[in-house]
């Protein structure tokens, strides 16, 4: 639901981050541009969700959960070139509910990487 869409962070009680999705955007693109292969690996390990490899041969993927939040964070680059970066967040008081959501979201993430690299 398009009108749920909130860029303030959500958290229930705690301490926990408190980022925007524009916030977590601007890390992934600090992140680009160190040249270490530490920081390389770190991100890259798990691309988070299935992508062709042939098209995006370098993922960035940073995920997190608690209860009641789920996120997932893409910085790609393509073999063009191209640059795609993908900020989502969920939550929402019945914290299983989130959690399975989390399986719809980011199989979304996945068609967005599918429709972009065949642009």
């Amino acid at each position: 639901d398009l009108a749920n869409i909130s860029t303030d962070p959500f958290w229930q009680e705690g301490l926990d981050w408190f980022a925007t999705p524009n916030d977590v955007a601007a890390v992934h693109a600090a992140l680009a541009k160190i040249d270490d292969p530490a920081v390389v690996e770190a991100l890259t390990t798990n691309p988070g969700v299935m992508v062709d490899a042939a098209t995006w041969p370098q993922v960035a993927f940073k995920g997190g959960s608690s209860m009641g939040v789920v996120s997932g964070s893409w910085h790609a680059v393509a073999d063009d070139g191209t640059t795609l970066t993908v900020v989502v967040m969920a939550s929402g008081d019945d914290a299983e509910a989130v959690a399975m959501g989390q399986i719809e979201l980011f199989s979304l993430v996945t068609d967005i990487f599918t429709l972009v690299g065949t642009e």
